[in-house]
């Protein structure tokens, strides 16, 4: 009966160990419980526990079986907060363990956890095993890599120099005309390159294209295309090799403006250019245009005081309409003045009716012309070669391609080799009889009514070999208007039906006694009795209306001895 209750007793006391343990090992968040091999349980408490167990008597690893390795996260201390006491050893290569200082957590000031710091070591009795496989379970923090080490380790792209051009050859271009185009793509090296694009977009003023190619050492891909879209080619080059491409290009027939086409070549993204500025190639052509310009007054001479009738046609001949042209004729240094007028073609454009030089806007479609009409007043005093030059110019943004043609110069030769209309000037102009010579003078004659005041001065040619201090007066008659078209007669030498001349300083009555007593052709008049020796005065007052007279009309009538009229000069009288 007394051992019953003695092993009862022994029982609680192990139960009440046991409980006691456990609580324990869990209050200590982490405290193993390890009993000494030499551990043994007194006799005398009557319990039938076997002391030599090996639950009791073995060491602690060998019930307790180490950690498996994969179920961890190295390194292990990241995010580990250990338990005050708690060692991490350090596994040398026999498996020992060395322990290592305990870390400690520093309390924080707010909730958040601590920052966990060194602390000096503590003694204890509790170790925590790491598996035997690992060297150290404490490691360096693993540094980061920059992007430069990246790069410095990352293989370089190839570098590949591609250049392209392009050109048609020409500036211009002509509406509903074609173009052709030669591409030309290089690889300069130093690598090869595959997949390079090459892309052309279709300017507006084309409607379609067709394409042909060709490779050079080695060049593949290339692909001949047509339509009325952009271009795209992807063609592969080898180092030192090229494609050319010829584009036959249909331009359309409303096209204007700046024919401008760029073509580009590009690389794969895993390839570099050092050279980008020759990766793309423009050519631009204007609308190429031929104006004309044309000019005459259907005569070669002119004769000083007298006017001239010029034509002027200004001609689009091209396929584009040109708005804009400019028509110019200045007036040479004979021209006193003149009047123009232009008649322009259904949908040409031109100024009316102007005066003076010529400086017009034109518009003119395709084919069409504008007329100008332009009549101009010769000086009196006119002489030498009287060229006038009209001409036309193209506006900004069109290219004429026949330049030559812009221009027209209608050249004429003076009747007399010196002026006919001013003093004398030891010269004449042979009027054929039955002719008449037109001027004007720069400087109407009068008639005021100031009668026996002289107004005109005809002169004769100077004195012959027969007859050298004299002059021989053919037979001649003057005229003067107002306007051109009503004439009154001032002076008539030899008239077989008229009265002698008595409103000038030769009638018949004072060459008495010298050879010629009427008004005969080749009348031998002495030099002194002439003004000025050789010229005779003109009174036009009582012989026409008052007013201004500017045109003057010399007519050589038809004589006896079939004479021409040899006129020096004509001039206003100067006293």
């Amino acid at each position: 009966m007394k051992t019953l209750e003695q092993d009862r007793r022994g029982w609680i006391l192990v139960s009440v160990l046991l409980i006691t343990g456990l609580l324990c090992v869990f209050m200590a968040g982490g405290w193993a419980i390890r009993f000494p091999s030499s551990w043994r349980l007194a006799a005398g408490m009557g319990s039938s526990l076997n002391p030599d167990s090996e639950y009791l008597t073995l060491p602690s690893n060998a019930v307790i079986q180490p950690l498996d390795p994969s179920i961890l996260t190295q390194p292990v201390w990241i995010n580990v907060f250990l338990t005050p006491g708690a060692v991490i050893p350090t596994r040398l290569t026999g498996g020992e363990t060395t322990p290592l200082p305990v870390i400690t957590p520093t309390p924080a000031a707010s909730d958040m956890p601590a920052t966990p710091t060194a602390a000096s070591p503590t003694p204890t009795s509790t170790v925590v095993f790491f598996p035997a496989t690992q060297t150290s379970v404490i490691s360096t923090p693993r540094k980061a890599t920059s992007t430069a080490t990246l790069l410095a380790t990352k293989p370089p792209s190839p570098s590949v120099d591609l250049a392209i051009t392009k050109t048609n050859n020409t500036s211009t271009y002509a509406a509903d005309g074609t173009l052709t185009y030669t591409i030309t793509v290089l690889n300069n090296g130093p690598a090869a390159v595959t997949g390079a694009m090459v892309t052309d977009p279709i300017p507006a003023q084309i409607t379609s294209w067709t394409w042909t190619c060709s490779g050079q050492n080695g060049a593949t891909g290339c692909d001949g295309m047509s339509g009325s879209t952009n271009f795209s080619d992807t063609v592969n080059l080898p180092a030192g090799a090229g494609i050319t491409y010829t584009v036959n290009a249909t331009i359309a027939g409303t096209a204007s403006g700046a024919l401008t086409n760029t073509a580009s070549v590009s690389l794969p993204a895993a390839y570099t250019d050092p050279n980008l500025a020759n990766n793309t190639s423009t050519d631009t052509d204007s609308p190429g245009i031929d104006l004309q310009i044309s000019k005459s007054d259907g005569v070669t001479a002119y004769t000083a005081g007298n006017s001239l009738t010029y034509t002027v046609v200004v001609a689009n001949n091209s396929s584009f309409t040109v708005n804009g042209a400019l028509v110019t004729d200045v007036l040479p240094s004979q021209v006193v003045s003149a009047n123009w007028s232009c008649l322009s073609a259904t949908g040409a454009t031109c100024t009316p009716a102007g005066t003076g030089s010529i400086n017009d806007v034109v518009n003119l479609p395709p084919g069409l012309m504008v007329t100008y009409t332009i009549t101009a007043r010769i000086s009196s005093y006119a002489h030498g070669t009287l060229a006038n030059t009209a001409s036309v110019t193209a506006p900004a943004g069109f290219v004429d391609t026949l330049p030559d043609n812009n221009s027209a110069s209608d050249l004429n030769t003076s009747t007399s080799s010196e002026p006919n209309i001013g003093p004398p000037d030891q010269s004449w102009i042979s009027i054929t009889q039955g002719t008449a010579l037109t001027l004007l003078l720069n400087q109407a004659v009068a008639a005021d009514g100031d009668a026996g005041t002289p107004d005109l001065v005809f002169y004769e040619r100077l004195a012959i070999p027969a007859h050298p201090a004299a002059i021989e007066l053919d037979w001649v008659q003057v005229e003067i208007s107002a306007d051109g078209v009503t004439w009154y007669q001032v002076f008539y030498w030899g008239d077989p039906g008229g009265s002698p001349d008595t409103n000038t300083n030769v009638d018949v009555q004072n060459v008495i006694g010298d050879i010629c007593l009427t008004e005969t052709d080749n009348c031998v008049i002495p030099q002194e009795r002439l003004y000025n020796a050789t010229g005779i005065t003109i009174d036009i007052d009582g012989f026409v209306p008052a007013g201004s007279y500017p045109w003057i009309r010399i007519t050589a009538p038809s004589s006896p001895e079939n004479d021409d009229s040899e006129v020096d000069s004509i001039q206003p009288y100067y006293p």
